[in-house]
């Protein structure tokens, strides 16, 4: 026996994929190939695109070129060069890495030859973290203003979305499915899945489970060419890949044709319609020879009847399948009496959608609570809070809710339109705001805020990013997320989770205290300084960082701190930075009476800039 036929198909992979998680660096790929001479090209491949992962996550890409060059067994294989191409291109995407001598148009420049590219650059506009920001202010990983911070083996829901890639704690989703892929691309030696146990995604399954599945799947073959599924058809059954490639894409109303992915050995398609009750959202079509076990619609929904686990695993899926890049599945579907037109952005907790009310042709923004979550009651808890909260609200600067339903196995709120840019795009693109339109916006938001402590809630999450500049010159407070009304806090009688945007934190709030008003008025001083100057407050991005500031020293008051301010504007915050939350003061009402909408000339100003999307209304 030859020594590459005694190795296992992917020891070598695992070994590396070991290295880049117990490491807190990407160990060298390229060592690490040269040392691996027995590797195949389907390994390699593998290697590549785990080192691909590993560097986007920690904020050190470098340019696929490099791997291409230098690991030049790459390019033997034409589908594996793409494959490669693609995957480093999507998480650039997905990670905003990109800069003047690699931006996202020169991927198309650098290779024409991968129809993918192509099909990705043009789908990926506009980018998917601005979207977030502006809708619901979701953390996005290449801001460090927008951070949500969770601390490590805390279970609860708000998920670390880390700026500092030392602190970054998020598992790899993808992983297997990328090994499992790339290991049915090979041109021999592949060996089909027999057990369902074997499939990445159900290996959480206890054994038994899996064995009663494997009693009713059936192996079907389809060669080159065959459709798998078909668009608007019927779902009636679900397929695990045993072997082989499939394409899966989908046209929309125009009749356009979307490639979404590519799909191999272990990955599981059909999940959305069985779930759902929909008609298939996409046609699936045969690659390469495939074969697949399938499971018809009616055993599986007994099934998941007597085994809830197997319903929580595939809506895990489903929240990997929706939001992703390249065009969403939901797109053209009616739900709730909406048609959903495109997704808008995509955070740890929900998705948001654009969409037109069937009835009326209203424009509306659905927040669709991410599957991931639908069986997590502290997640569900928190997002029919915020449903309770808005839809208890009605004041003109606070987004508004219309209504909530329950469809696609998820839930979904129903809010308002809003047509503008947050105040964080206004920052970049414009820079500092004059003193008479700060009043005026700052006189709109504590007049929102004033009106949510009256009722016994404290949004937690106050930030430019989370306060909206419409054209009409008016403001709203938006992403109640994070909110808790007051009595719930005074029940709990143990320690919060950090949550929130950590440059906006008092020292209180980054210890877990329970939330009160002050955690407000803290955060607010934070956005005025940053509307004044255009510059954070605070410079640090970790939670410890920001600890050991808060110990270091206490601010002034605003006007120590912006010395150009007028006495009148800075009196109110003289005390906003105080560490004793019982120090810090702030009379909301009297700094309501500042509101007033923004000045037309002004908001033209704005408007103007090249960077905005004149063509996006922008959705809450």
């Amino acid at each position: 026996m030859s020594a590459e036929s005694s190795i296992q198909p992917s020891s070598i992979v695992h070994e590396f994929v070991s290295l880049c998680e117990e490491g807190t660096s990407t160990p060298d790929v390229f060592d690490f190939a040269q040392r691996q001479p027995q590797a195949t090209p389907q390994q390699l491949a593998a290697i590549v695109m785990c080192d691909v992962r590993s560097r986007h996550m920690r904020g050190k890409p470098i340019r696929v070129e490099e791997y291409l060059t230098r690991i030049s067994s790459l390019n033997e294989e034409r589908d594996l060069r793409s494959q490669v191409i693609v995957y480093d291109l999507q998480l650039a995407i997905q990670h905003q890495r990109f800069s003047e001598n690699s931006s996202i148009d020169s991927y198309l420049s650098r290779f024409p030859d991968v129809e993918e590219v192509a099909s990705l650059v043009n789908q990926s506009r506009p980018a998917p973290s601005d979207e977030v920001a502006r809708h619901f202010g979701s953390p996005s990983a290449s801001s460090l203003d927008e951070t949500v911070i969770k601390p490590r083996g805390d279970d609860d829901l708000e998920a670390t979305v880390c700026a500092d890639p030392g602190e970054y704690s998020q598992t790899w989703p993808q992983q297997e499915l990328v090994l499992e892929f790339l290991r049915s691309s090979t041109n021999g030696g592949e060996v089909s899945l027999i057990s369902i146990g074997e499939c990445p995604l159900f290996r959480s399954l206890p054994k038994f489970i899996c064995e009663r599945i494997d009693e009713q799947l059936k192996a079907v073959h389809f060669q080159p060419g065959d459709h798998l599924m078909e668009q608007a058809g019927p779902g009636n059954s679900l397929m695990m890949i045993s072997s082989g490639v499939v394409e899966i894409s989908a046209e929309d109303e125009h009749g356009v044709h979307h490639f979404i992915a590519r799909a191999g050995r272990g990955e599981v398609i059909g999940e959305m319609a069985l779930l759902a009750d929909e008609p298939r959202s996409a046609n699936v079509v045969a690659v390469s020879p495939v074969e697949v076990k399938v499971l018809a619609a009616e055993t599986f929904h007994r099934l998941a009847r007597e085994f809830p686990s197997l319903s929580v695993v595939l809506t895990q899926l489903v929240a990997q399948r929706l939001g992703g890049l390249g065009r969403d599945v939901l797109a053209g579907k009616i739900l709730g009496g909406y048609r959903i037109k495109r997704r808008l952005g995509r955070g740890g907790m929900a998705i948001v959608y654009e969409a037109n009310a069937i009835d009326n042709d209203d424009r509306v923004a659905l927040k669709m609570m991410n599957h991931r979550l639908v069986y997590d009651e502290k997640a569900l808890k928190l997002f029919q809070t915020e449903a309770d909260i808005i839809e208890a609200f009605n004041h003109p600067n606070i987004v508004g809710m219309q209504s909530r339903f329950e469809a696609f196995h998820t839930y979904f709120i129903v809010m308002q339109f809003c047509d503008g840019f947050s105040l964080e795009e206004i920052l970049k693109k414009h820079g500092p705001i004059s003193e008479d339109e700060f009043r005026k916006i700052i006189g709109q938001t504590a007049s929102a805020l004033a009106y949510a402590h009256e009722r016994g809630v404290i949004h937690r999450d106050i930030k430019p990013a989370n306060v909206m500049l419409n054209r009409d010159g008016s403001i709203r407070l938006m992403d109640f997320g994070l909110a808790k009304p007051v009595e719930d806090a005074d029940r709990s009688k143990r320690t919060e989770a950090v949550v929130g945007t950590i440059r906006y934190m008092p020292p209180e709030q980054l210890d877990g205290a329970q939330p009160t008003r002050e955690i407000d008025y803290f955060a607010l001083g934070c956005t005025a300084y940053k509307l004044l100057t255009g510059k954070p407050l605070y410079a640090e991005s970790t939670r410890e960082g920001m600890r050991r500031r808060h110990e270091k020293d206490e601010l002034p008051g605003l006007g120590e701190l912006v010395p150009d301010l007028s006495p009148e504007t800075a009196a109110p915050f003289e005390n906003i930075f105080r560490h004793d939350p019982k120090q810090r003061k702030l009379d909301l009402l009297a700094l309501a009476e500042w509101a007033a909408p923004l000045t037309p000339a002004w908001l033209s100003e704005c408007d103007a800039e090249d960077d905005f999307d004149q063509d996006c209304t922008v959705a809450l």
